[in-house]
């Protein structure tokens, strides 16, 4: 005669339960994150409070309402949701943005849960017990399960855009097409590994990340491998203290120097180290590059990186790359409101105002795990926790997602002027003031280099206009505000069109098809090296460099 089965246990199902419980809030926390609008916002909640209907038992607590038990299943939910909420608000004004104030209030109802909850045979101490044990059961499945569980994610990412996204237009449409000049797909983003934020992003707005690796890919465009070494840069490490044979040259930018559409061997400042093993200072030192560029920087916080932690390299010249978008990046306050923070910039210095809700955001799950001790940052867990929680980024690029011109555009525009445009260019004038007083301070040479993006571009951007025949756009403006600004103070300004229209002239192409990805519109591995021989050609020309 057979045994009748065994009754599983109550610890069991109690672990079970909190297993459940923990896989829902973590399910609707990504529906949140993962979504916009109040629909969403509405599901989360609702989400969170059905999950107090996982198992809710008869505890002692609850006999003691005077209602039938039958009305428990529908009672309990709602007291525990009233509780989660006064808690969030009991938690508002105390320094926490909503979301922290969710798992805030999301966790005391957990330890509420796991407190009152008993039963016949157990007590308040054993059940806490098995939370503890649940969570480390939860904890041993993700770590083995999560690398398998990333690529999964990263490939259903994929075939998703894939599957969605058209072929990416050539510039040779896009040029007379203006209406189509924005991103057809966005990138998708696989973080391998990734430390915490270094220190110098907090204070210049935000930063990238240390010890990363990271794989990026764009339909037709590009599938790379990035990594970021311990101070947060790209490819090789430097030590801050340079060695005496050395002439050192620091270039800091936005996203075109963060360069996250390329591999480390394809970035301008790596290739300019290869090819300047064959030359030298007229002094006999050899030459070294650093690369420091963040996307979505503009020219104030390149000088508050440099002011921060630049300066620690030593460098014999910085040269800052100049984008379009630099101008407009340094009045967020009117031209990117949606970033929370601005700059107060006059001849005292640069104070970053606010950087509460700065671009990229991180979610307040990211800051816990980038809280984490060092030796739990390369977890499995960890690392797939970061691929949930963080969604791609949009790169803030001069190709944009916007139904209309991108307030960059305007950059051209001589008359009229565009509402924040002369306060951003004062902005850009006295930042470069300060740098290079600075800059002068530390025996240190300040460049400035400006991106060309290209005729096909700006004509685009003008043929967009043909609605308004009285204003005047100037496809030199930007340099010339530039040359007036920087003139005077001795900082030489270097031009990339020649350099472009000779390549692309020499190719039988645009400037834009020549050196840009198409639809994300930074630099391809074409566009770093030909800059990189521009420099080099120029740096000859200057007497700064020589033939070994």
């Amino acid at each position: 005669m057979s045994n009748p089965a065994q009754p599983v246990s109550s610890a069991t199902i109690f672990i079970i339960k909190v297993m459940i419980l923990t896989l829902i809030f973590l399910l609707a926390e990504w529906s949140y994150f993962a979504f916009t609008g109040t629909s969403w916002q509405i599901a989360f909640h609702i989400l969170l409070a059905s999950a107090s209907l996982v198992g809710i038992p008869n505890t002692a607590l609850w006999k003691r309402l005077p209602l039938p038990k039958s009305v428990h299943p529908f009672i309990v939910p709602i007291v525990l949701w009233l509780i989660m909420i006064v808690i969030f608000t009991l938690s508002v004004g105390n320094g926490f943005d909503f979301y922290t104030r969710v798992f805030i209030a999301y966790c005391a109802l957990i330890a509420f849960i796991s407190w009152t909850l008993r039963d016949a045979n157990r007590a308040n101490a054993s059940n806490l017990v098995a939370t503890l044990v649940s969570t480390a059961i939860m904890f041993i499945i993700i770590e083995v399960t999560a690398p398998s569980i990333q690529s999964w994610i990263s490939e259903q990412q994929r075939a998703a855009v894939q599957a969605q996204s058209a072929p990416a237009p050539t510039w040779d449409e896009l040029a007379f097409d203006p209406i189509d000049m924005r991103p057809v797909a966005s990138p998708v983003t696989n973080i391998i590994e990734q430390g915490p934020g270094p220190s110098w992003g907090p204070p210049a707005g935000w930063g990238t990340r240390i010890n990363a690796r990271v794989e990026r890919s764009l339909a037709g465009e590009f599938d790379v491998l990035l990594t970021y070494n311990s101070k947060g840069l790209r490819g090789e490490e430097f030590p801050y203290d340079k060695p005496d044979d050395v002439f050192r040259i620091l270039m800091i930018g936005d996203s075109f120097l963060e360069a996250r559409e390329v591999n480390d061997e394809d970035i301008i400042y790596h290739q300019l180290n290869e090819m300047l093993d064959n030359y030298r200072t007229p002094d006999g030192r050899r030459v070294e590059v650093i690369g420091a560029g963040t996307t979505g920087w503009g020219t104030a916080q390149s000088y508050l990186y440099y002011q921060i932690e630049g300066y620690r390299y030593e460098p014999d010249i910085v040269l800052n790359v100049f984008v379009i978008n630099d101008v407009v990046d340094n009045y967020p306050a009117q031209f990117y409101p949606e970033r929370g923070i601005d700059f107060d910039i006059s001849e005292a210095g640069v104070t970053l105002i606010s950087s509460e809700n700065a671009q990229p955001r991180t979610q307040p799950v990211v800051s816990w795990l980038n809280a984490l001790p060092p030796a739990m940052q390369s977890s499995n867990t960890v690392n797939l926790l970061r691929q949930v929680f963080i969604p791609p980024l949009t790169p803030i690029t001069v190709i944009s997602e916007v139904e209309f011109t991108h307030p960059q555009d305007y950059i051209y525009l001589r008359q009229p002027s565009l509402d924040g445009y002369p306060e951003a260019w004062q902005r850009t004038e006295t930042v470069y003031n300060l740098w290079n007083t600075q800059t002068q301070a530390n025996d240190t040479q300040l460049m400035v280099m400006t991106v060309d993006v290209g005729l096909s571009y700006i004509r685009g951007v003008i043929d967009r206009h043909v609605d308004q025949p009285e204003w005047v756009w100037d496809v030199d403006l930007p340099q010339t505000r530039l040359s007036d600004i920087l003139e005077p103070l001795d900082v030489p300004l270097l031009n990339t069109r020649d350099a472009y229209t000779t390549y692309a002239t020499e190719n039988d192409a645009l400037v834009r098809a020549a050196l840009f990805f198409p639809t994300d519109g930074h630099w391809n591995p074409t566009g770093h090296r030909v800059t990189a021989q521009y420099l080099l050609d120029t740096w000859l020309e200057q007497g700064i460099i020589e033939a070994n």
